[in-house]
């Protein structure tokens, strides 16, 4: 097993393409990523609301890994009402209405999510973003779902989407006002400007699955 200083130095000094070969059989479940990453320490300050330069990179770094079996094409945002991305004290990022919307309003698209079959794809576009994104990416964002097909995938939504909160979460405990069971999400009431802007995340992820993508058991 490589050190977690050894593995940066290696990939310090060959191309991105390479990495994976080595990586794949010393860093495995999201465990061991979180402590490579070391995880822990970007969770001390507040996170940073991304630029739409990093999201794009970030969609540019999916699709090299990918290739044409990318289910997006460049960045753009997936919100169809005016928002704001807003820092709020002891839980981080959240997203905010910046105007009145109706029940029933087309609120957000999921059309800036990155798919990924298998764990070891999953791995390689973690390690091409900068160590504090690529946390945030598996640490809040990314999650396990099922297709129509039967089968499960991972999905991560690479635009501000990714910074609406969980209405269920124990720092809400509030209704969702977003419906995110689909491709679309819909105000589920009519939404005042200036409310946080709320899905629950039981509506489209899987409580387990990571071990499919050999991720390990779990990850919360």
């Amino acid at each position: 097993m490589l050190s977690r200083k050894e593995i940066w130095a290696f990939i310090a000094i060959v191309s991105t393409d390479m990495i994976h070969a080595t990586l794949s059989n010393n860093v495995t479940t999201l465990d061991e990523l979180y402590d490579l990453f070391d995880c822990g320490s970007f969770y001390n300050t507040e996170r940073p609301i991304n630029s739409d330069e990093e999201w794009s990179h970030a969609v540019n770094q999916y699709r090299a890994v990918v290739g044409e079996d990318a289910s997006i094409e460049s960045f753009y945002s997936g919100f169809n009402v005016s928002y704001e991305v807003q820092q709020f004290d002891g839980k981080g990022r959240g997203v905010v209405a910046l105007e009145d919307i109706k029940m029933g309003q087309i609120v957000y698209h999921m059309i800036t999510t990155a798919v990924f079959g298998d764990g070891e794809s999953y791995r390689q576009f973690l390690f091409r973003l900068d160590k504090g994104f690529a946390c945030d990416v598996f640490v809040h964002w990314a999650y396990v779902y099922e297709e129509t097909d039967g089968e499960n995938y991972i999905g991560v939504d690479l635009d501000p989407g990714s910074y609406m909160n969980d209405a269920d979460h124990p720092l809400e405990e509030k209704e969702r006002n977003v419906d995110c069971s689909t491709g679309i999400g819909r105000a589920t009431r009519d939404i005042s400007a200036g409310e946080e802007l709320l899905c629950s995340y039981s509506d489209f992820h899987e409580d387990y699955g990571w071990e499919d993508f050999g991720l390990g058991d779990t990850w919360d």
